[in-house]
């Protein structure tokens, strides 16, 4: 897709084209290996220099630094958001550089709280309830549940999990930028897809 670009020539191009061939080659199985102790079969590549970022002390700030660079002076400037995005392996890795991001951001930090507790129409209710109280429920924290715990500020990007309208543009992978908070509704301003630069209201859902 980048190669795509017609805007793209010289040194760029060349250093574009030589990216897309090594992740193809990545991707195949073509890159040469070796081994480490312990182990028979050669199963880890090297990464070229280029591509890695030099950590010093702490890590997440130098990840927020090279994808993030000059952020304060740039939160409110849409197409660098837009160009920007740090994918993580895990959710709690993707939680400390969202925290270490807000904290640098100016403004409140607004932290909105999910209400857990067991279904009523559950058949063995009053059991459950007394086994796994709402304290209880709010220290869970899996794959395909939001944390009880969510900390937003005002200019912050965020990223719809789930499908609300499709033709207003809300739908799973939806990037946006808050620009209003109160108790129950979220005010924000799309950034990706057909819709951008409209301002949607996100409402408490059950």
């Amino acid at each position: 897709m980048r190669l795509s670009d017609q805007n793209i020539t010289g040194d760029e191009l060349i250093k574009m084209r030589e990216f897309s061939k090594w992740i193809l080659e990545m991707g195949v199985g073509r890159l040469p290996t070796c081994t480490v102790e312990g182990e028979d079969d050669g199963t880890w590549i090297t990464i070229p220099d280029d591509l890695l970022i030099p950590v010093a002390d702490n890590p997440i700030d130098a990840v927020t630094s090279i994808v993030f660079p000059d952020i304060l002076s740039r939160l409110n400037d849409m197409s660098y958001i837009q160009e920007r995005c740090i994918l993580c392996p895990t959710n709690d890795d993707v939680d400390m550089i969202n925290l270490h991001v807000l904290s640098k951001m100016s403004g409140d930090m607004h932290e909105m709280l999910s209400a857990d507790e067991i279904c009523r129409s559950t058949d063995n209710f009053a059991e459950l309830e007394i086994m796994y109280s709402s304290e209880f429920l709010n220290t869970l924290r899996f794959s395909g549940i939001p944390n009880h715990e969510l900390n937003l500020k005002v200019g912050a990007p965020i990223i719809l999990l789930r499908n609300l309208n499709l033709q207003r543009g809300l739908c799973n992978g939806t990037r946006l930028v808050i620009t209003q908070i109160s108790r129950r509704v979220l005010e924000a301003v799309i950034i990706t897809g057909t819709h951008i630069g409209e301002k949607v209201l996100i409402g408490r859902i059950d």
